[in-house]
């Protein structure tokens, strides 16, 4: 029995790291630097696996798999989604708050920020 309970405490993640982050943007900016007010859950994107190195991120009806880099209290995602965008990802541990960019093939960029909810 007690194997059994260390193995489910070494297999938890890390205080204070959930498995999931559901992002919401409250600002969407095209690539000609006009920006707007967003409230459309479809624009949202959820990070899922964040505790492992197999990361994946859901967003506009795609799953794209992310590589994770931390630095301090920020994380950042990368990834390449089937069309070839490059997505980034950096969120706050501290704040909650988070920028998604889109970089197209054509070099247009694509962003948003918000706030993440930890679930």
């Amino acid at each position: 029995m007690r194997r059994i309970i260390v193995l489910l405490v070494a297999l938890l993640p890390a205080p204070g790291f959930a498995a999931e982050l559901w992002c919401m943007p409250d600002t969407i900016c095209r690539p000609n630097g006009k920006c707007h007010a967003t409230t459309d859950e479809e624009s949202s994107l959820r990070l899922q696996d964040m505790v492992t190195k197999k990361t994946t991120m859901r967003s506009h009806a795609e799953t794209i798999a992310m590589t994770r880099k931390k630095s301090g209290t920020a994380v950042e995602w990368r990834g390449t989604s089937a069309s070839g965008d490059r997505e980034y990802v950096i969120w706050s541990k501290v704040t909650n708050a988070f920028t998604y960019s889109i970089a197209d093939p054509d070099g247009s960029v694509w962003k948003s920020t918000g706030v993440c909810e930890v679930q």
